[in-house]
């Protein structure tokens, strides 16, 4: 299960990328349009070919908008992401051996209040999620 200090969104999967190019990164991301937002979860799902099982929901205008300039700068940037299309979700669980028996799910109004540029490491107890740069400020 993820762990209550890894729960977040992703707007673009980067991966691994040189350290020489972080700052480059971060001006990307400092660039976007970000406004906050409220984002309806409302139903769990699986994805086999990774084995996740996430929360989601219908993505805001504001937050598609992001995810979508952000892809863009990282494009003009010569940073590679991967380019699957932009599904906001949680990741709750990994390594899920099969998707039945998945629960119906009171909606749950998630707040994405910040914008930040995360690294992924791991540590004894899993994967752990910190921050690089950001917030960066809404524009």
């Amino acid at each position: 299960m993820t762990q209550p200090r890894n729960l977040h969104m992703t707007l673009a999967f980067i991966g691994d990328i040189d350290e020489a190019r972080i700052p480059d990164l971060a001006q990307v991301a400092q660039d976007v349009r970000f406004a906050p937002c409220m984002l309806a979860l409302d139903r769990c799902n699986w994805w086999k070919h990774n084995r996740i099982v996430w929360a989601g929901g219908e993505a805001p205008s504001a937050l598609s908008a992001a995810a979508q300039e952000l892809r863009k700068g990282l494009a003009a940037a010569g940073i590679r992401f991967d380019a699957k299309a932009f599904v906001p979700h949680v990741t709750l669980l990994r390594d899920a051996r099969t998707g039945e028996g998945l629960p119906q799910v009171a909606e749950l109004a998630w707040p994405v209040r910040d914008f930040v540029l995360v690294s992924s490491d791991r540590d004894a107890a899993g994967p752990l999620y910190r921050i690089v740069a950001g917030p960066f400020p809404e524009q």
